[in-house]
């Protein structure tokens, strides 16, 4: 989803995936790097719930359905949350139909950091995202012709 990916300077994206029943998953693959404390989005496939739903890859994961995923040292509250090891992030993005994820880019984060209270500072006004429910796709036949074909999820 070109559109989506699209954003103003600093703005995270909040990224409500769906899955569709006839794709395994949500399309991306995720890696987590301990040393900065980030849950990283990697190969996103094209064709995707997760390409229809605005992941990049590249995108740092910073909530998952509204829950933090990294260890909050940089936000001064009370409660310091403990970063989610890599096994439980993926369960909490997989063992539902849909997910929303707030992710922003590894500049915007950077950006997000210089301030007090960065996870809210993302939060505040990201860039909306969905899953289509609907997709395109372009079969090329035999004789060198290309239709486009409309499927519905």
């Amino acid at each position: 989803m070109k559109d989506c990916a699209e954003t103003k300077n600093h703005q995270a994206r909040l990224c409500h995936l769906k899955k569709w029943p006839n794709f395994s998953g949500y399309g991306f693959s995720l890696r987590t790097d301990s040393l900065k404390n980030e849950h990283r989005v990697e190969n996103v496939e094209l064709l995707s719930p997760s390409e229809s739903g605005g992941l990049l890859a590249g995108d740092i994961i910073l909530l998952v359905n509204n829950k933090s995923v990294g260890k909050s040292r940089f936000i001064l509250t009370v409660i310091q949350v403990d970063r989610l090891s890599h096994i439980e992030v993926v369960k909490m993005i997989k063992e539902k139909q849909d997910v929303e994820l707030l992710v922003a880019q590894p500049y915007d984060l950077a950006y997000f950091k210089k301030f007090k209270d960065p996870l809210t500072l993302a939060s505040k006004d990201p860039k909306r995202c969905e899953t289509s429910v609907e997709f395109h796709v372009l079969i090329f036949r035999k004789n060198g012709t290309e239709m486009e074909q409309q499927i519905f999820y």
